[in-house]
């Protein structure tokens, strides 16, 4: 039952998206030419990347299948993002305290862009 879901979605993600081919360094065969895979992964986060490249580094023939950004939710919009914001806020604080230990920094400014 389980694989009958995944292959139906499957195939409405492939028939929905575009399929992307990225060839890995050890490929023997061109992408156009490899219809078998070796190593199948669902999900481009960080732990089915790393898998997948490994795989490919071995000599299994691998595909990813994603259906958003690779890299995943931690890489995207989670973790990452995270530590850049929470960094960001550390230095405006120290930029805040500057002035107790003598340092003159009263006209600094913050873009995003």
């Amino acid at each position: 039952m389980q694989l009958v879901k995944i292959r139906r979605l499957l195939h409405v993600s492939l028939q929905r998206h575009e399929l992307v081919r990225r060839g890995m360094a050890s490929d023997r065969a061109s992408a156009a030419e490899t219809t078998r895979f070796d190593f199948l992964v669902i999900g481009g986060g960080s732990g089915g990347l790393a898998g997948a490249r490994r795989a490919a580094e071995l000599g299994a023939n691998t595909a990813v299948i994603e259906s958003h950004k690779l890299g995943g939710t931690c890489v995207n919009v989670g973790c990452v993002p995270k530590k850049v914001m929470w960094n960001a806020a550390v230095h405006a604080e120290y930029l805040h305290d500057h002035s107790d230990y003598g340092f003159a920094s009263e006209n600094a400014q913050f873009s995003w862009e």
